[in-house]
């Protein structure tokens, strides 16, 4: 089932780990004091906007992705067609200040632009644009 990101299910201290460490900060407020406090945010709220998509484990797959774009639906329908297991985020739903803050962090990994879809896997390899072919690859 398809969900908004929840700061305290199964494997929430994982995913925060493995995206910092992929610098995706836009996650950078996960909690990990026991008192709750969920930390400080550059934009508050982004994280309940974060979809996870149950699959097969690749590592962390990450899409940043538009609902009216036909290359990103091309590029999610991949993924679901793959049984991976990915996270997304759909700049339709967001603020301009939340979609900065999105491409600021993704940026730091795929390089400047604005180009969606943006996949990143794994932390290090970033695909632009709607490339099966190069997704199925860096996949496995």
């Amino acid at each position: 089932m398809r969900g908004p990101v929840s700061g305290s299910g199964p494997g929430w201290p994982l995913l925060c780990i493995l995206v910092l460490a992929a610098t995706l900060v836009i996650l950078s407020g996960c909690s990990t004091t026991s008192s709750g406090d969920q930390g400080s945010r550059p934009v508050p709220g982004l994280q309940s906007k974060i979809v996870h998509v149950p699959g097969t484990d690749h590592g962390l797959i990450f899409l940043v992705e538009m609902s009216t774009c036909p290359h990103c639906a091309s590029t999610r329908a991949l993924l679901d067609q793959l049984g991976v297991d990915y996270w997304y985020i759909d700049l339709n739903t967001l603020n301009q200040t939340e979609v900065l803050e999105v491409f600021n962090s993704v940026n730091r990994i795929c390089g400047q632009g604005e180009t969606v879809p943006r996949l990143v896997i794994r932390g290090g390899t970033c695909i632009l644009g709607d490339q099966p072919d190069k997704i199925r690859e860096a996949i496995g």
